[in-house]
């Protein structure tokens, strides 16, 4: 995830920045990953800057119905989403 102002105003601040956020496992759920992103914004936000430009990359996909090794040590049942 990336944020920037606006470069070429230059009466704004300049400013950018960059953060990552990993998942333990393999997600399809779209609440978590917008959770993620917000986790990620946080981490990278000031409030004094007018933004004009903002990304998110998503990295390491993997298909549906490709086995996974999950986390041994999880309180639920990831598997559900994984499942189609």
């Amino acid at each position: 995830m990336f944020i920037r102002s606006n470069k070429h105003k230059f009466s704004d601040i300049q400013f950018s920045n960059q953060t990552s956020v990993s998942f333990a496992m393999p997600i399809r759920d779209d609440v978590s990953l917008i959770k993620g992103a917000m986790i990620g914004l946080e981490q990278i936000y000031r409030k004094d800057i007018n933004y004009s430009k903002t990304g998110i990359m998503v990295l390491n996909l993997v298909p549906l119905n490709k086995d996974s090794q999950l986390d041994l040590f999880s309180t639920i049942d990831e598997r559900s989403f994984l499942d189609p």
